[in-house]
Parts: structure tokens; C-alpha cells; sequence
């Protein structure tokens, strides 16, 4: 994997060393995802959370809602499998 200064990963291989995605950052925040299916591009809100994910043409990937339990949870909208993320 290769890293930013910041200690976000930009490259992700896998364990045979073969490329699976890119991402772009821009003043510590991540805009984008390059990966085999496309761009994905990440949306946030006024604070910096992460919202959504849309393709590169503006279908909607994932949606992340915070719950009051301080925790996000995701929808993939193509496979309706849903994923919890805590936050601390």
C-alpha cells in the first residue's frame, strides 16, 4: 500500500501485489476512488462527513446516515447489503 504524509492510503494492492483501487485526496479529504468499475466520487457535508458515494455519472453508489448511537450506517444500493461503521 502506498501512503500520503497524512497516513491515508492512495494505492491498495492486494496480497499479489496486483493494483485494486487509487484514491485522490485534496487538503487531507478524500474527493475520489479509481478502482476496475469506474470513478466513484465521495460527497460530504458541511462538516466533513461523508455522506454518500456517486459514479462518475452522478448514480448513487452508497449512502452513510449517522444514527444517534454514533454510529454510520451504509446502504449499497447494488447488492442492498448493508454495513455498520462506528465512529469514534
Amino acid at each position: 500500500m502506498l501512503y500520503t504524509f497524512g497516513a491515508e492510503p492512495i494505492s491498495v494492492l492486494d496480497g499479489g501485489r496486483n493494483w485494486l483501487r487509487t484514491n485522490l485526496y485534496a487538503a487531507g479529504k478524500l474527493l475520489a476512488t479509481y478502482d476496475s468499475l469506474g470513478v466513484h466520487y465521495a460527497l460530504t457535508d458541511w462538516l466533513g462527513i461523508k455522506r454518500m458515494q456517486i459514479s462518475s455519472t452522478g448514480d448513487a453508489l452508497a449512502a452513510f446516515i449517522l444514527s444517534s448511537s454514533l454510529a454510520s450506517c451504509s446502504l449499497n444500493v447494488f447488492n442492498f447489503s448493508t454495513q455498520v461503521h462506528t465512529r469514534l
